[in-house]
């Protein structure tokens, strides 16, 4: 992903009239450009969005003389994750009386709506306990793609799941192999973003997902599996060893729950 942008460069997009756009306008900008196929996407903007809200989420009255951090890799191999992990959702009120957000705060916390998960899930379990759809087609087409081994939800290659298409992103495999699918489960649209990594890379900063309703840890094949429920759809990401996988469907909290469950 392209570098995060300097302060110099902030001050030069608030003379611009850019920094005066509001939080929801901004992600609307990253909602719209994030539709696009993933080789038209302006990443230069995405990444100056992602900065300016956390200038404007991080600091009161003056632009930052410091940088909220958050995950910045290639923006091609992880496109797929910025479209459905950090702003898919429209701006929601929640009641905390009906709010569930189990999941513990070490591994991810939920401020003003909004997750904020460790990037490494260095305090979850990240070791998946069996690899038992090895065998499958899907899994043979990654592995043929040299990404192996893969653990992923079982339903996905079920009857009622229609996989439209499967895309290597990758573009360093030095680093990862990139692979991002795209597919239909039960009527509904998703999307899993996989990426293998060479070695185990320490990252600074954090992953957002925003506007939160409720939100679940559970415990999957070894891996402790994070659910996240936006208006309209869910993302689910878990990670086995180097590698992380990045879930978006459009259904409901339950639906996905099942869903996640199915990992095997």
């Amino acid at each position: 992903m392209n570098k995060k942008f300097s302060e110099e460069e902030l001050l030069e997009t608030a003379e611009s009239g850019l920094f005066n756009l509001s939080c929801e306008e901004l992600k609307e900008i990253i909602k719209t450009e994030s539709k696009k196929e993933y080789e038209n996407i302006n990443t230069n903007l995405i990444d100056l969005c992602f900065d300016i809200l956390a200038a404007k989420e991080n600091y009161d009255d003056a632009l930052p003389a410091k940088k909220a951090t958050h995950k910045k890799i290639k923006m091609r191999n992880i496109i797929a994750v910025a479209t459905f992990i950090v702003i898919i959702a429209v701006v929601t009120t929640v009641s905390a009386q009906y709010f569930n957000f189990n999941i513990p705060k070490e591994i991810s916390s939920w401020i003003e709506g909004n997750a904020k998960t460790e990037i490494n899930l260095k305090l979850a379990d990240t070791t998946a306990d069996a690899y038992s759809l090895k065998d499958s087609d899907l899994a043979n087409e990654l592995e043929a793609q040299g990404v192996s081994p893969i653990t992923f939800p079982e339903e996905l290659i079920k009857e009622n799941s229609e996989i439209i298409k499967i895309d290597n992103i990758t573009t360093d495999s030095t680093i990862s192999l990139d692979i991002y699918i795209k597919f239909n489960y039960n009527n509904a649209l998703g999307t899993l973003a996989v990426s293998q990594y060479s070695e185990d890379f320490e990252w600074t900063g954090e992953m957002v997902d925003m506007d939160v309703l409720s939100a679940e840890m559970i415990k999957v094949n070894g891996m402790d599996v994070l659910i996240f429920e936006h208006e309209n759809n869910c993302t689910i990401c878990y990670k086995d060893n180097f590698t992380t996988y990045e879930i978006y469907i459009e259904t409901d909290f339950e639906t996905a729950k099942l869903f996640a469950q199915s990992i095997k």
